[in-house]
């Protein structure tokens, strides 16, 4: 890519991944709407702590055929009372 070789498709996802953290060129503000699907609330790892990190990761969180892996995966941490949070930065 630095050398100039790089399908215009490729540009145009690597620029995604620098500006929007996402190759999908969704808002990365987007990354959690799915956490409003959920009826409890998951702490935010930026400001409070937890034991375990879930990083739900851009491909499950901004697409919406898949966000149910995102969700049923937190309701079951949760069932099974694991103190976990998800990242608002990421």
């Amino acid at each position: 890519m630095d050398a100039g070789y790089a399908l215009d498709g490729h540009k145009e996802m690597n620029q995604a991944m620098t500006d929007l953290l996402n190759p999908y060129q969704r808002d990365k503000k987007q990354k959690n709407d799915w956490l409003e699907k959920l009826d409890f609330k998951i702490k935010d790892a930026s400001s409070e702590k937890a034991d375990v990190l879930y990083f739900v990761g851009c491909t499950t969180a901004l697409t919406p055929q898949i966000q149910t892996v995102a969700l049923n995966t937190a309701k079951v941490l949760r069932k099974l009372g694991v103190d976990f949070s998800v990242s608002s930065a990421s």
